[in-house]
C-alpha cells in the first residue's frame, strides 16, 4: 500500500491532469516539469559553492557540477550519477536535489551528465561515467578532494551505471590496464537500482505486480530497450546482477521501495553483495515508490527515507 504522504503527493500530480508522454521529447519535458513540482528553488539548502566544468573527453565534451557544503566533514568526494531511464535527466533537473544531498552528506558532490539514449546506445552512458571517475581522480587537487576517498551514488538508471562502473574498474584491472594506477571506489549508494535487463526479471513479483504509478512496467521495458538496443542482456556491465562474482565490490548501501518494479532485483543484488563478502546494507521503505529520493521536499515519508539512506552512506565514505 502506498504511504499516505506519497498518496497525497500523487493526488496533487493527478489534479494537474498531466498525461503520460508518448515521445522522448515529451519524456524530457515532463522530467523538467517534475523537477519544478518536487522542489522549490526558494527552499534550496544553502551551500558554500558550486562550480560548473566543461570537460573534454575522448567521447566529446561533458558537463559536470561540483557542489561544496558549508562545512565539509572530510576531503571525500561523492560522484552522483543521475537516473531517468537512461533517456532523461540533467544538471538542471537535479540541481535542487543535489543541494539537499550535498548539504546532508557534508562532503563535496560531483554531478555528472552522460550521453543519453536513444541517441546514444549502451555502452555510451557507462563510458562517460567511467571517464568522470578517471577525471575526478586525476584532478583531485583542483577539486580539493582525496583521490583515494571517491564514492559513487546513483539512482535508478544511475544505480545501474554506478554498479557497472565498479565492475568495469575490476575488468580494467584484470586486463592489466592499471598503469598508471586506476581510481578505486571507496563505497556506493545504489537507490532503487535497475540491475537486470534479462526477460526473466519480468517474472519476479515486483514486476508482475506492476503497481508503481510513476514507473509502470511498460515504461521500464521501453527505457531498457532504448538504452540497450541489441546488446546482450546477460552482459554484466548492462545487467550487473549477471556478474559472475561481486567479490571485491566496495561497501554498499542498496535502497529499495516495495511498490517499485525493480525492487526484487535490488534485493537480489544486495543479497549477493552480502553473501560474496562485499558488505551491504539493504534498506526498504514501506509505502514508497520508485523515485522517492527526489520527492523528499514534498513527501514527509520520502524525506525520512532519504535521510536514512544518507545517514547509512555517510558511515562508509
Amino acid at each position: 500500500m502506498i504511504h499516505k504522504d506519497m498518496a497525497a503527493f500523487l493526488g496533487s500530480l493527478s489534479a494537474l491532469g498531466q498525461k503520460p508522454p508518448t515521445s522522448i521529447a515529451g519524456v524530457r519535458e515532463m522530467s523538467v516539469s517534475m523537477a519544478h513540482l518536487c522542489a522549490d528553488p526558494a527552499a534550496a539548502a544553502p551551500l558554500a559553492d558550486k562550480r560548473d566544468f566543461s570537460v573534454e573527453t575522448p567521447n566529446g565534451q561533458k558537463r559536470m557540477r561540483l557542489y561544496s557544503p558549508n562545512e565539509p566533514t572530510s576531503d571525500a568526494l561523492v560522484i552522483y550519477i543521475h537516473g531517468g531511464g537512461w533517456v532523461q535527466g540533467s544538471i538542471d533537473t537535479f540541481d535542487l536535489n543535489m543541494h539537499f544531498f550535498c548539504s546532508e552528506m557534508q562532503v563535496r558532490v560531483l554531478f555528472t551528465e552522460y550521453r543519453r539514449a536513444p541517441e546514444n546506445l549502451y555502452p555510451a552512458a557507462l563510458e562517460d561515467c567511467v571517464e568522470t571517475l578517471d577525471w575526478a581522480y586525476e584532478n583531485a587537487d583542483e577539486l580539493g578532494i582525496n583521490p583515494d576517498r571517491i564514492s559513487l551514488c546513483g539512482d535508478s538508471a544511475g544505480g545501474n551505471l554506478a554498479a557497472a562502473v565498479i565492475l568495469s574498474q575490476r575488468l580494467r584491472e584484470a586486463n592489466g590496464m592499471g598503469q598508471p594506477k586506476l581510481p578505486s571506489v571507496r563505497s556506493a549508494l545504489l537507490l532503487y537500482p535497475c540491475v537486470d535487463f534479462r526477460s526473466i526479471a519480468d517474472e519476479r513479483p515486483s514486476r508482475k505486480n506492476d503497481a508503481d504509478p510513476l514507473l509502470p512496467l511498460a515504461g521500464l521495458r521501453q527505457c531498457q530497450t532504448q538504452y540497450a538496443g541489441d546488446a546482450d542482456p546477460n552482459d554484466p556491465l548492462l545487467s550487473p546482477l549477471c556478474a559472475p562474482t561481486l567479490e571485491g565490490f566496495p561497501p554498499t548501501v542498496v535502497a529499495v521501495a516495495p511498490i517499485d518494479p525493480v525492487r526484487d532485483e535490488g534485493v537480489l543484488f544486495a543479497a549477493r553483495l552480502k553473501s560474496e563478502g562485499a558488505g551491504c546494507e539493504l534498506l526498504e521503505f514501506p509505502g514508497m515508490i520508485h523515485g522517492f529520493f527526489y520527492m523528499q521536499e514534498k513527501v514527509g515519508a520520502a524525506n525520512t527515507a532519504s535521510l536514512k539512506c544518507i545517514d547509512e552512506f555517510k558511515k562508509l565514505i
